[in-house]
């Protein structure tokens, strides 16, 4: 099976080139879905999210989206630059948790999502490409994309699915250490276009 972040990256990049109006999506919303939860740190004002060791493709295309517009560093699986951290902290609410500190004991703010931020059908199809690109899969007709990082992306995610008019749409909670939350769809007509177009085969496990 090919990668699907390869074959979005492609895609992705001659969407931009060609200033295609059909299925163009907004870099910053598109970001904005793929982060996981996050929270305000002092001593990481400049990171603009962690991943794994099996996203180096999408840590290089987030990369190449704003090189040469934000100063911009990749160093041991994370994003780093000061201005784009505080570009995307704007789409936030902060709130203040007594339960968080870092090592130096600083407070560390808690960032949920400003929906009233993401307005168009438009913006939430880019956020939602980017939630999937990172977090989703598909099973035969059925779509999923995993919530697990954040319980208020979870919540999120179904909402932007129904205001897109999905169908299906199940929200399933598993119970455990560390919940596993999943938001199951069948994408409406426009919505499951962007998908095909940009992801044509995503992964299915």
């Amino acid at each position: 099976m090919k990668n699907p972040l390869i074959v979005f990256l492609i895609l992705f990049q001659v969407t931009f080139a060609q200033k295609s109006d059909n299925y163009k999506l907004d870099r910053d919303y598109f970001l904005l879905g793929t982060l996981a939860g996050r929270c305000k740190d002092p001593m990481e004002v400049d990171l603009v999210e962690k991943y794994n060791q099996y996203e180096d493709t999408l840590i290089q295309f987030s990369y190449k989206l704003y090189k040469g517009e934000y100063d911009l560093q990749v160093s041991e699986h994370r994003l780093i630059s000061k201005e784009l951290t505080e570009k995307i902290n704007s789409f936030y609410n902060w709130e203040y948790n007594e339960n968080f500190s870092n090592e130096n004991l600083d407070s560390i703010f808690i960032g949920t999502i400003d929906t009233t931020k993401i307005k168009t059908d438009s913006q939430k199809i880019s956020f939602l490409i980017g939630a999937f690109t990172r977090f989703g899969k598909k099973n035969d007709a059925i779509y999923s994309i995993n919530g697990k990082s954040s319980v208020e992306n979870f919540k999120i995610y179904g909402k932007f699915l129904k205001d897109l008019r999905c169908n299906e749409i199940r929200e399933v909670i598993v119970e455990a250490v560390g919940p596993t939350l999943t938001v199951y769809f069948q994408p409406s007509d426009r919505l499951k276009k962007y998908l095909t177009y940009y992801i044509p085969n995503p992964r299915d496990y």
